[in-house]
């Protein structure tokens, strides 16, 4: 079913407790019971447009988890039947018409099922038009399709017209059976999915010294912090071709990494975070090319972090000044960039009261840093929704500049991307100090705010799942893992399961690990069950487990080796981990 599509639907999982709307004392429900129901549809269709209007390029959403109104939502898609829903109780996939995703040309519309959906004009509706969100409702046996201020019924052309009767098909979930044969499941409980932050990476920051900016290979925070670090740096005028091409290769990608080095095969972040330097941002942006760009976007967009600092907060703006739209920006901050005038000065600072970066240092008590080194840097023109104030410029003397924010952070509405810290002068060049300790708390307070952990699939009992997709495959579900990467996968332990075995099979020679937990996701500190005894191939085994959602974690412990060099750092060794290395993950129970 559309095994020929290049985007595959997502099929939104009802998965929270619909007690309220079920009667066990009969088997069908009348129109009256749908109220309910017509309102969670509206709650789903509505995330699903939150979370796709993020989209860029030919970027494909897969596997999600989200929370509306403390209802848990599972966007899932399997590689076998793309539009698939897994009954939690049965561990069966089993395919349903849905509001789903469909390509045309280079855009991607609203469908239901392999139908596009469409408004009065009989015009297809993109995925990014937040003017026509097309939303469900139960109306007089019917259901109606509202797109912005158009409604209309949904006929069988549609495979929904009207529900025929709705049934219990057993005590975990309830069909509703359509005139088209086709049936929805409404589970009666489900999988709380908990928010958990990402906890495995290659390395903790990623230093972009690039072309056009200060070419600094170290951080004195990054050092008080006690944080791994690599990088680039280059020269930061008249740069080579050879440098852009390097440059470019490490962000962009190459052959022996087509993902680059700030991702990991499937587009999650390989470092927790990535910091950017001062120095010129015009130069440094347009030496990045547009897949390097893509790859940034990508790497906070997936959950990582960002720092940056002067020419590092330009990058990740949208423009500056009278330039509201300036391509080769970042726009990972949805705003614009105000040069202050102020050239080889410095400014005070004054640290919010309600400031998140307290948590981390009192700054003598007085929350004021001195003598903080400007050169040319700016502050926000306004602030997006999502943006926090978290310091303002001390500078009577230019009553334009004194008191706008020079330190301020942004996070994307949902707990999938990574937070912005921004900041508009040069703590980072303290060695020591209240100014270093600034940088610390920004670097801090940005990675506390990294992605979820996010979860690739439920396992079936005896049915192997298999992972070797490459990066240019683009299908995050079924990709390779990178080095100390975790995958995280669910399956529903049943109460009467017993000799249950956890298989995990790679063909190539490397170190894996396997986990697992009960209730939460399983990271090498808090895994209930672990198991590393060398190579590829790794075996959990019980007799029985307690009945629910197991988190089943696969982590790669080979990686590369790295030499320092004058441009940053090159790898030897088992480079072939960049690109991933594919395994396969079996359980099975009696």
């Amino acid at each position: 079913m559309l095994n020929n599509i290049r985007l595959c639907g997502l099929l939104v999982g009802l998965l929270f407790i619909l007690q309220s709307c079920h009667d066990p004392s009969s088997d069908e429900f009348g129109v009256e019971d749908f109220n309910e129901l017509s309102s969670i549809l509206n709650k789903n269709i509505l995330s699903i447009q939150e979370i796709v209007s993020r989209q860029v390029n030919d970027e494909r959403l897969f596997a999600v988890n989200s929370s509306v109104s403390d209802e848990t939502l599972l966007y899932f898609q399997d590689e076998e039947s793309p539009i698939s829903l897994y009954h939690i109780s049965e561990n069966i996939p089993v395919n349903y018409p849905c509001i789903s995703i469909l390509p045309e040309g280079d855009d991607y519309y609203w469908a239901i099922s392999k139908h596009f959906i469409q408004t009065g004009g009989n015009n297809k509706i993109r995925v990014t038009d937040r003017l026509h969100t097309p939303t469900l409702h139960f109306v007089d046996g019917h259901w109606v399709c509202n797109v912005g201020s158009t409604e209309f019924i949904i006929d069988d052309v549609a495979l929904s017209k009207g529900y025929t009767f709705v049934s219990q098909a057993n005590n975990d979930f309830s069909l509703v059976h359509f005139t088209s044969g086709y049936q929805l499941s409404i589970p009666m409980v489900g999988i709380q999915i908990p928010h958990a932050l990402n906890k495995a990476f290659y390395k903790d920051i990623f230093l972009d010294a690039g072309i056009g900016l200060t070419s600094r290979k170290f951080l004195y925070a990054a050092q008080k912090l006690d944080m791994s670090l690599e990088g680039i740096s280059f020269s930061r005028w008249n740069a080579s071709k050879k440098e852009e091409s390097l440059q470019n290769e490490i962000l962009g990608g190459n052959e022996e990494d087509t993902n680059g080095r700030l991702l990991y095969p499937d587009g999650q972040p390989r470092y927790k975070l990535l910091f950017v330097n001062g120095g010129k941002s015009t130069t440094h942006a347009s030496s990045v090319n547009e897949l390097s760009r893509n790859n940034c976007r990508l790497f906070v967009s997936n959950g990582g972090s960002y720092v940056g600092t002067c020419a590092g907060a330009f990058f990740a703006s949208k423009g500056y000044d009278q330039n509201e739209d300036v391509p080769s920006y970042l726009s990972i901050w949805p705003s614009v960039m105000i040069h202050t005038g102020i050239s080889d000065g410095q400014t005070g600072m004054f640290i919010e009261d309600n400031s998140p970066l307290l948590k981390y240092y009192n700054y003598g008590g007085d929350h004021y840093i001195s003598n903080v080194r400007h050169n040319g840097g700016g502050y926000p023109r306004d602030l997006p929704e999502g943006t926090e104030i978290l310091a303002r410029y001390d500078y009577p003397s230019l009553n334009k500049v004194h008191m706008q924010p020079c330190v301020w952070s942004y996070k994307a509405a949902d707990n999938l991307s990574g937070r912005v810290v921004l900041e508009g002068s040069h703590p980072e060049e303290a060695p020591d100090g209240e100014r270093r300790d600034l940088t610390a708390a920004m670097i801090q307070y940005a990675i506390d705010g990294q992605g979820d952990a996010q979860i690739k699939g439920i396992l079936q009992n005896g049915k192997e799942r298999v992972m070797d997709k490459k990066t240019e495959d683009k299908n995050p579900l079924f990709a390779r893992i990178g080095d100390m990467q975790c995958h995280h996968f669910i399956v529903y332990i049943p109460a009467d399961a017993h000799d249950i075995t956890i298989d995990l099979k790679s063909d190539v020679d490397c170190d894996m690990a396997l986990m697992a937990n009960r209730g939460t996701f399983a990271f090498p500190d808090i895994a209930e069950y672990k198991t590393t005894d060398g190579g590829g191939n790794q075996r959990l085994t019980f007799q029985t487990l307690e009945e629910g959602a197991w988190y089943i974690s696969v982590q790669c412990l080979t990686t590369v080796d790295v030499t320092e060099t004058e441009f940053g750092q090159d790898y030897f060794g088992r480079t072939d981990v960049l690109n991933g290395i594919s395994y396969k993950l079996y359980v099975k129970w009696d």
